[in-house]
């Protein structure tokens, strides 16, 4: 019977760093499609910095900050919600997800995402030209 009990823990940890994974894999997921859109959003913006003397240096520590702020809010809005989750998965699938790991999971996936997001937006900025399009106009300015 205690066997059973200590399959059925192993097994039911499995299923919770599955489901842990799955999280994972779909929050980066949503933060790249997320940064790409905004990314596209903040195009002008960054045009604008770069017309009005930012360096590369002052618009990647703007990306970084703002992403950073960005992390900070989102480990606090996960930590407050991993419950929920937990409870949610609890009564849906029958897996008790919280833990230690998941915690610490909780707490460093923003912070991860917030460094890649900023190095994607930071490499789309450098391929952008922005004397060239601020010269030119840009065909998806909403503002003609």
């Amino acid at each position: 019977m205690i066997e059973d009990m200590l399959r059925l823990r192993k097994k039911n940890e499995e299923q919770g760093v599955t489901i842990s994974l799955i999280f994972f894999v779909l929050s980066l997921t949503i933060s790249i499609v997320l940064a790409l859109f905004n990314f596209y959003i903040k195009k002008s913006e960054f045009r604008f910095f770069k017309f009005n003397g930012f360096s590369n240096k002052n618009i990647l520590s703007l990306i970084i900050s703002e992403y950073f702020i960005l992390g900070i809010m989102s480990s606090l809005l996960f930590l407050i919600t991993f419950p929920m989750l937990s409870l949610l998965s609890q009564k849906i699938f029958s897996i008790y997800i919280v833990s230690t790991n998941n915690l610490v999971l909780v707490l460093l996936l923003p912070f991860v995402q917030s460094i890649i997001i900023s190095i994607l937006s930071y490499l789309l900025f450098l391929k952008t030209n922005p004397t060239h399009k601020m010269k030119q106009g840009d065909s998806n300015d909403l503002l003609k």
